[in-house]
């Protein structure tokens, strides 16, 4: 029997239903599961005997709290040999002060402090330019003053991930657990975009990466000029040279716990909408490739939402419709929920069915809208 007679609409929308589920399951199971996988092999790899020295370059603008409360979370780092560099960019509190206190205790300490206007329209490409060329040794790790790391061994874990053929470590950075709906959706946000950039860093293409959390090969820096390409891009910290700079073939992932750094978010809608739209600036300079494959993900995952819902409530089709749905679901869970353990996001999986049917998207439009709107004015971000 026919079920869907002789109806061509039906037909055409039946077809773009299944379309987008098939679509949808080979974002789950080609780009996200691919993350656990390094996470497994990780965790059987040994310590490496060689040990290179490593400089640790510390950006900061303004935070001498978090500064004196994280910093001497680095200078204990379990590692033989590193150097720490703390860049300070113009700040007006009492960054130096702290710096001066903690340079009399620990003989690796380094600090440069930018004093004026900035060479660069993005002061803190700038900032990170000081970093690298003051630094004694070729691995470089970057990160910033508001991140804490999860333990003493940071710095080891993240060094570990460097091979003969890497060039690009890449770091995650999770945000701290806080009630409320805002703190919520902000850690969902980060967690949804750590797997999509982690999953085409393993898969197809790097094009992203925290600034509080990535590492690279000194010589890297001076092949491309020193970034300068995006060193006119007024958004603060993002490493907008991964899309042009770093390959598959050459750029790690780092997921074991001790690796993480951790920072604060913001705790309201407006500095997060202002974040938001930072963030997507830096998105302009992903390439199409990369836009290309977040708008397939979203428009693919309304339309298999709506047209499941226009189908069910046909009726005559609704135990193959349900079907496609409860397996859409079940394969969304069986990898969601593992990542969420391995990025260690508390307390989420439970909200994956209505972030992902409901407010995440909305969320996204509505923030794609603002930016649009926001794009006629000139960016102030540059630090």
């Amino acid at each position: 029997m026919n079920l869907l007679g002789t109806d061509i609409f039906l037909r055409i929308l039946v077809i773009a239903w299944a379309g987008c589920g098939i679509i949808q399951l080979i974002y789950y199971l080609l780009i996200f599961l691919p993350v656990l996988r390094i996470r497994r092999r990780q965790q059987k790899m040994s310590a490496p005997s060689d040990r290179p020295p490593v400089s640790v370059i510390v950006y900061v603008h303004n935070e001498a709290e978090k500064l004196s409360e994280y910093l001497p979370l680095l200078i204990g780092q379990d590692y033989p040999e590193f150097e720490i560099i703390v860049v300070d960019n113009a700040s007006k509190d009492d960054t130096s002060s702290v710096i001066l206190v903690l340079q009399q205790q620990c003989p690796f300490l380094r600090y440069s402090e930018i004093k004026g206007e900035p060479a660069f329209v993005n002061s803190a490409y700038f900032a990170q330019t000081i970093g690298v060329k003051a630094a004694k040794y070729d691995l470089l790790l970057f990160t910033e003053a508001h991140c804490r790391p999860s333990g003493p061994r940071w710095l080891s874990s993240m060094q570990q991930a460097f091979t003969r053929r890497t060039d690009f470590v890449l770091g995650y950075c999770r945000y701290t657990e806080h009630e409320g709906f805002l703190n919520s959706i902000i850690r969902y946000d980060r967690f949804f975009h750590t797997v999509m950039g982690f999953g085409m860093a393993q898969t197809c293409r790097p094009y992203m990466g925290y600034g509080g959390n990535i590492g690279y090969r000194r010589p890297i820096f001076y092949e491309h000029n020193g970034f300068m390409h995006v060193a006119h891009v007024p958004v603060g910290n993002t490493p907008l040279y991964i899309p042009e700079a770093a390959h598959s073939r050459d750029t790690a992932l780092m997921l074991l716990p001790e690796s993480f750094m951790e920072e604060e978010p913001v705790t309201t809608w407006k500095e997060w909408v202002r974040l938001r739209r930072k963030q997507q600036v830096a998105q302009r300079y992903y390439g199409f490739f990369v836009h290309f494959v977040w708008a397939l993900e979203l428009i693919t995952r309304l339309l298999f939402y709506t047209l499941t819902v226009w189908l069910l409530l046909r009726g005559d089709l609704w135990m193959y419709v349900a079907g496609g749905l409860l397996l859409r679901f079940a394969v969304q869970m069986a990898v969601l929920v593992p990542l969420l353990r391995l990025l260690a996001v508390r307390r989420m999986w439970w909200k994956i069915p209505l972030y992902d049917v409901l407010v995440y998207p909305l969320i996204l439009l509505a923030l794609w809208v603002s930016q649009f709107f926001a794009s006629f004015r000139r960016p102030k971000y540059n630090y």
